[in-house]
């Protein structure tokens, strides 16, 4: 299917959307600015990224993966990046790799990226 066809499917309903006053915003994987659009739409676009913290607080990000056989395949959709040498590494990887796959939604990513790891230092600080 193509991804305008899955927008207009998704976009006026479905378990993710998250609606809070006049805003809408979606709690999808691999929707890196967590907004309610196409363009950061991780179910509607065939390239989708999102960023996350795995079951150790490390931070992934998350790919969809371009094998079309594992579009069936929820555990295999996604393929996950870690970035565990610190945030520098983290945005130079990010930023290397987004280049080429979603140059439009690196803003977000890296935005995201930074408040992991701003939040990741505030959590180790305040515990000593």
């Amino acid at each position: 299917m193509s991804d305008a066809l899955v927008w207009q499917l998704v976009r006026k309903n479905n378990c993710f959307m998250k609606k809070r006053g006049k805003f809408t915003f979606s709690a999808e994987r691999a929707n890196a600015a967590k907004q309610h659009t196409f363009q950061a739409s991780g179910l509607a676009n065939q390239k989708a990224v999102g960023v996350e913290l795995d079951a150790n607080k490390n931070v992934v990000m998350i790919v969809k993966s371009k094998k079309e056989s594992n579009a069936r395949k929820p555990k295999s959709m996604f393929m996950t990046i870690g970035m565990k040498k610190g945030s520098r590494s983290a945005i130079a990887t990010a930023d290397k790799y987004l280049g080429k796959y979603r140059p439009d939604l690196k803003p977000a990513v890296l935005s995201r990226i930074s408040a992991f790891y701003r939040g990741k230092n505030k959590a180790v600080k305040s515990s000593k």
